[in-house]
């Protein structure tokens, strides 16, 4: 269990090798999460 929030916060970067397995780069997920907030309906 973290300490502090700031531990709890704490962002750390994916293996390479499971970054290059995935669907969906980083500016794609956060554009679609984005869109999901602003329409769920949408979405």
């Amino acid at each position: 269990m973290p300490e502090t929030k700031a531990e709890a916060a704490a962002i750390h970067p994916p293996l390479a090798d499971f970054a290059l397995s995935s669907h969906i780069d980083a500016p794609r997920y956060s554009e679609m999460y984005r869109f999901s907030v602003e329409d769920p309906e949408g979405f």
